[in-house]
């Protein structure tokens, strides 16, 4: 698991559901969540012996998953390691069509609207012009919403 920021997602729930799995799980950490650092990553994973390559890399977005499809490539290991990245954007689906990216997971942008918007509907019911929001995970992706689309009501 490729992992920028450690807060930012979820590692113990990563790590539990490996446990549970009996897989092992190695946690490589990159300063930022982009494409250079998913590729530098992706270059000494490359250049381990085979026997001590992972079956598969889940990057925490799909630049960094597409920073690794390329060192993987440069290196002549496509098809030897499985890279699954998280966001669905449009380069990653057209890695996925070309076979050289394994997987994206998409955010379902639209729920994420649909839930803000029931967030602001909540508070005008409530007779609440401004509060604190603090969410997590997709919780936390609602408050990113708001603060773009309501930012005004937070405080």
């Amino acid at each position: 698991m490729l992992s920028g920021q450690i807060g930012s997602c979820n590692l113990g729930g990563a790590i539990s559901i490996a446990e549970v799995a009996g897989a092992a799980l190695e946690v490589i950490e990159v300063p930022a969540l982009t494409v250079l650092h998913g590729r530098a990553a992706g270059e000494g994973i490359a250049r381990r012996p085979i026997v001590e390559r992972p079956d598969a890399i889940f990057a925490a977005n799909d630049d960094m998953g597409l920073g690794i499809v390329q060192a993987v490539k440069n290196a002549g290991k496509i098809g030897e390691v499985t890279v699954i990245s998280v966001d669905g954007t449009e380069n990653a689906l057209q890695a996925v069509k070309a076979g050289t990216l394994h997987a994206t997971v998409a955010q379902y942008p639209y729920a994420i609207g649909q839930l803000g918007a029931d967030v602001l509907a909540l508070l005008d019911a409530l007779d609440l012009p401004r509060v604190h929001f603090c969410g997590l995970s997709m919780g936390g992706l609602i408050g990113q919403w708001l603060g773009i689309h309501a930012g005004e009501r937070l405080g």
